[in-house]
């Protein structure tokens, strides 16, 4: 669907597969959002360690453009230090809603 870099050079993919047989079905509220969640990749506010996969996982945190009370969270599993893969996209209603961030926040917008 999409292979875009981050603001940190990773290169991070959306497959069709994750895109059609998860994204869309779990969360239909994102259908005809493909753009946001490439764009909360490319310019997020935040990309912190996941709270679920700290060693391997990393979430990008992003104001959603279409509905200004929500944030866009994209989980992405990192192949390598260079490359991820996006495993879920999901709103939610603030920027790091409670969570506990193991490794921290990685980058944060200026």
């Amino acid at each position: 669907m999409f292979k875009t870099k981050d603001p940190q050079g990773r290169e991070i993919s959306l497959s069709k597969e994750t895109w059609h047989q998860h994204i869309s079905v779990n969360h239909p509220e994102l259908k005809g959002s493909l753009p946001i969640i490439q764009s909360a990749v490319e310019n997020p506010n935040i990309i912190a360690t996941s709270s679920t996969r700290p060693s391997d996982s990393i979430v990008y945190l992003s104001t959603h453009s279409g509905r200004t009370n929500l944030v866009i969270k994209v989980a992405v599993c990192l192949g390598t230090d260079t490359q991820g893969d996006v495993s879920t996209a999901m709103l939610q209603k603030d920027m790091l809603q409670g969570a506990q961030i193991p490794g921290g926040i990685l980058y944060a917008k200026k």
